[in-house]
C-alpha cells in the first residue's frame, strides 16, 4: 500500500503509550483514524490532539478482553466511515511478576488482549479488505516475541504467538494471492511512554546499556514504513539484535547465559519483585 492518504486505519490501544505516536504518524500521512481503547477519557484526549489535523478521527471505547464482542467492534467501525483499509493491533497488557505468583485471570487476560483479539480482528477484517481489493494488517509485537524474556512468561508467550501468527498469515497471503499486506513490528525497550517507561519510573530501573531504548516515534515510523513497503518484520532497537537471534537459534542453551550477561535477567527480576510487592 504505497499511497496512504485518504485511507482509514483502525488502531487499538490508541489512548496511551506508543498508540498516540502511531496515530500521529498515520495522520501526518493523511490517514483517517478510528481510535480504540478502554479508557474513554484518555481516548477523548488523544482524539483532541489529532483533531487539528486534516484527517477524520473517530473513537470507540472498547475492552479487547471481551473476545465474544469483537464482531460488535467491527460492525461499529463500519458504521463510522466507508470501510477500514488498515488494521493495527497495538493494544497490549502485561503483568510482570514471578510466574508462580501469577493469577490465572491475569494469564487469560494477557493472552486474550495480546494474541486472541488481534487474531480474531484480523479474521473479521480480512474479508472486508478482500472486497475492497486492498488492505494491510500490522501487529505490534515485541523483542519478547523473538526471544525468551525472564519473569514475563505470559507476555512473552503472547508476543511469540503474535509473531508466529503474522509470519504464518503472511505466507498464506502469498500463497492465496491476498490483496492484503501483513506486518509485525518488534520493538525493544521504549522510552518516555508505555509499559516500560512506567516500569522505569515505578520500579526505579533502567534498560541495560547493551540493549538500550528507542523512542516511540521510531516505532511509529516503523509502522508507516512496514505498510508502505509491505515489510513482514521490523525490529526497532538501537543496537543490532538479529545476530543475537541467530546465535540463540544455533545454540539455544546459550540463551540463559546471554540474557544474564546482558543484564536483562537481573533487571526483570527487580521489576517483577517490585510489582509483586505492590500487589501484596
Amino acid at each position: 500500500m504505497k499511497v496512504l492518504r485518504g485511507k482509514t486505519a483502525l488502531l487499538t490501544g490508541a489512548s496511551r503509550g506508543i498508540g498516540i505516536p502511531i496515530a500521529k504518524a498515520l495522520a501526518e500521512q493523511g490517514v483517517n483514524l478510528i481510535l480504540v481503547a478502554r479508557n474513554t477519557d484518555n481516548l477523548n484526549k488523544a482524539s483532541k490532539e489529532l483533531k487539528s489535523s486534516s484527517v477524520k478521527v473517530f473513537t470507540i471505547a472498547f475492552d479487547l478482553g471481551k473476545i465474544d464482542q469483537l464482531s460488535d467492534l467491527v460492525d461499529e467501525a463500519d458504521t463510522l466511515i466507508n470501510g477500514v483499509d488498515i488494521l493495527i493491533n497495538n493494544a497490549g497488557i502485561d503483568v510482570c511478576v514471578p510466574y508462580h505468583k501469577m493469577n490465572t485471570e491475569d494469564i487469560d487476560q494477557i493472552i486474550n488482549v495480546n494474541l486472541t483479539a488481534p487474531m480474531i480482528l484480523s479474521k473479521l477484517f480480512l474479508p472486508k479488505m478482500f472486497e475492497r481489493g486492498e488492505g494491510h494488517i500490522v501487529n505490534i509485537a515485541s523483542l519478547s516475541g523473538l526471544v525468551g524474556t525472564p519473569y514475563d512468561e505470559s507476555y512473552t508467550a503472547s508476543k511469540h504467538g503474535l509473531v508466529g501468527f503474522s509470519r504464518s498469515l503472511r505466507i498464506t497471503a502469498t500463497g492465496e494471492s491476498y490483496p492484503v499486506g501483513i506486518s509485525v513490528i518488534c520493538p525493544g525497550f521504549i522510552s518516555d511512554t508505555g509499559m516500560w517507561a512506567d516500569a522505569e519510573r515505578e520500579a526505579n530501573v533502567k534498560a541495560p546499556s547493551s540493549i538500550g531504548t528507542s523512542s516511540p516515534e521510531k516505532v511509529a515510523k516503523a509502522v508507516v514504513t512496514a505498510i508502505t513497503k509491505n515489510k513482514l518484520e521490523v525490529i526497532v532497537n538501537p543496537t543490532p539484535f538479529r545476530p543475537l537471534l541467530l546465535l540463540q537459534s544455533l545454540f539455544p542453551s546459550l540463551a540463559p547465559w546471554l540474557t544474564q550477561k546482558s543484564g536483562t535477567t537481573q533487571l526483570m527480576k527487580e521489576v517483577a519483585y517490585h510489582y509483586l510487592n505492590e500487589r501484596e
